[in-house]
């Protein structure tokens, strides 16, 4: 699923926050957002996977990425 950024940043603003973003569903979600050219806070438990995935978008697409370490386990 491709995202148009026009369409979809007018219908629901210009972030995102994605949940679960280190790894399978909220990974590829926090990809296609960032190539829709939103900005991410990107959530997750394991601290050094996320901060490796928002590294990653930032390269890859220019977002702005937010990461947000939080284990309440």
């Amino acid at each position: 699923m491709t995202l148009s950024p026009n369409t979809f940043q007018n219908h629901f603003g210009p972030w995102a926050l994605v949940t679960g973003a280190s790894d399978g569903i909220g990974a590829a979600i926090a990809e296609e957002a960032a190539a829709a050219g939103l900005s991410l806070i990107l959530t997750a438990r394991r601290e050094a996977r996320l901060q490796a995935i928002a590294e990653k978008i930032q390269h890859d697409h220019g977002a702005p990425v937010a990461p947000r370490f939080a284990d309440y386990g």
